[in-house]
């Protein structure tokens, strides 16, 4: 008899060699049934097409990050530190999020019913969270290498080698701390949510800890040869024990059946997985996905809105907090990222080509922007709720964007202030300005989004609208710093005023 751990291997194998089988078939060859020579001359073709793509894409972007941190030298440790000292912490709230909204577990709905009396629930857990894992540690590495490079001139050329290690070590242990409060939440039901909360206060004061650990490893490697003091061994074990010894108590604690019902969403939605790299398919799939999530959640009889100009602020809070999956990611992405790089290209001489990188991603993170106004754009489309609304238009857009718009400014003037810590206080100023600005950028060009505003007439729309004002901005602090800071608060500031109902 098959033991069920070979069953197991096997069965993600397959799952493996579907998943390459449809990436093949998206290139316009089936490995299945097309296996003349010709054909697999064609299949290796594509193989090394994609490899020489991946590799020219990596060079580049190496070469980037690297020309980037020769012109931002006196920033560049404090962005890696930063980095490092968040690594943990960002992997713990993503992961977190993702298994308390759903399961760490991954079951199709076909392996549910074939094999989920078969497999033992130890191994369903070791597999799919190991996958899980091996998958941040990698993406990790990558993204540490990358970081390592842009900070050589400062550190020294063993920066990548360092960074990459530091953030293989610490990203996957915040996600295994992740996984262990989602599996705490398949136990009985009066401990669940106890065990769940104590798993990530502890891990969060944990990774908190880790990430220090390993700005100060990195800090004293700079420009020195790669040192390690006597007790990092020690230090490192116990790193992993923190986040191994929380999840394998979960792992034998959590029900079977609980994970299996907790799995649901993932089995529905996996059938559509490739539609999420389909064109036009990325905003479909998330839609799908918030209404799924939608439709699992609680009624709650009760919920308390103000009066006033309070009840469209007290309306968004509520959204908010029913989806914070989005706006968390918009924070994370713009508030620890995007918006914080801006303030320092403005205020800082760099290679143009660091323009062009911003615009890309900035363009490609839009979608996750606008969940900054998303509220105001949901009461301005449906037009019965929006004619019975006693605001005008900018105070509606101004109530509905207040608390993710405050959240988005602390987040981008913390990371700008950790950023700029040495630099003069008039910098640091301008580059909170910038924040600032974009933030308020970012909120008067959703007026773009109601329909009723200019109807018939020919306007852009908002993402077009940010980012022509950003790079304005931008070509300003060419030759001020003041003047683009000046150009980001009185350009969104106008488009308010002449938007007024």
């Amino acid at each position: 008899m098959t033991s069920p751990t070979l069953i197991l291997l096997r069965l993600d194998v397959r799952h493996a060699a579907d998943e390459l089988r449809w990436a093949f078939w998206a290139a316009g060859t089936d490995l299945a049934d097309e296996r003349d020579a010709i054909d697999r001359i064609y299949q290796l073709y594509i193989v090394l097409i994609m490899m020489g793509a991946i590799a020219s894409c990596w060079m580049f972007a190496l070469d980037t990050a690297r020309s980037a941190g020769a012109g931002l030298t006196g920033i560049s440790t404090s962005i890696c530190m930063l980095a490092l000292h968040l690594a943990p912490l960002v992997a713990l709230a993503l992961k977190a999020d993702e298994a308390l909204r759903g399961c760490p577990v991954h079951i199709t709905a076909a392996d549910i019913a074939w094999l989920s009396r078969s497999i033992p629930k130890g191994l369903w857990v070791a597999s799919s969270v190991t996958k899980n894992l091996v998958s941040y540690a990698a993406v990790a590495a990558c993204y540490g290498y990358l970081l390592g490079t842009f900070g050589e001139s400062a550190i020294g050329t063993q920066a990548a080698i360092v960074v990459a290690a530091l953030m293989c070590l610490g990203t996957p242990i915040g996600a295994a701390l992740g996984n262990a409060a989602g599996l705490a939440r398949m136990i009985a039901p009066r401990r669940r949510r106890l065990a769940a909360g104590a798993i990530l206060a502890i891990g969060a004061a944990g990774c908190w800890g880790l990430g220090g650990l390993m700005a100060t490893i990195l800090r004293a490697n700079t420009l020195a040869p790669i040192t390690l003091p006597p007790q990092t061994g020690v230090l490192c074990a116990s790193a992993c024990a923190m986040g191994i010894a929380p999840l394998v108590t979960a792992a034998r604690a959590a029900r079977m059946d609980r994970i299996i019902d907790a799995n649901s969403l993932y089995a529905d939605m996996h059938s559509l997985r490739h539609l999420r790299i389909a064109p036009g398919g990325g905003a479909l799939y998330r839609k799908l996905l918030r209404i799924r999530r939608l439709e699992a959640r609680r009624f709650r009889s009760v919920i308390n809105i103000g009066s006033g100009m309070l009840a469209p602020v007290s309306r968004a809070f509520i959204s908010h907090v029913r989806q914070p999956v989005a706006l968390l990611s918009a924070t994370l992405f713009w508030g620890v990222i995007i918006i914080p790089w801006y303030a320092v290209l403005a205020t800082t001489p760099h290679h143009f080509m660091m323009n062009l990188v911003w615009l890309v991603l900035a363009v490609q993170g839009m979608e996750s922007a606008r969940e900054v106004t998303r509220v105001f754009t949901e009461d301005c489309r449906n037009r019965i709720i929006r004619d019975a609304l006693p605001f005008g238009r900018i105070r509606l857009l101004l109530a509905d964007s207040a608390l993710a718009a405050s959240i988005l400014v602390a987040c981008a003037g913390a990371s700008t202030l950790l950023i700029g810590v040495g630099e003069t206080v008039p910098t640091i100023a301008v580059r909170l300005l910038m924040c600032a600005g974009m933030t308020l950028s970012l909120v008067a060009t959703a007026i773009y989004d109601d329909p009723s505003y200019k109807p018939g007439a020919k306007r852009p729309g908002p993402d077009v609208a940010f980012i022509c004002l950003c790079a304005a901005a931008l070509l300003a602090c060419g030759i001020d710093a003041i003047l683009g800071a000046a150009v980001m608060i009185i350009a969104p500031a106008s488009m308010l005023y002449l938007a007024r109902c």
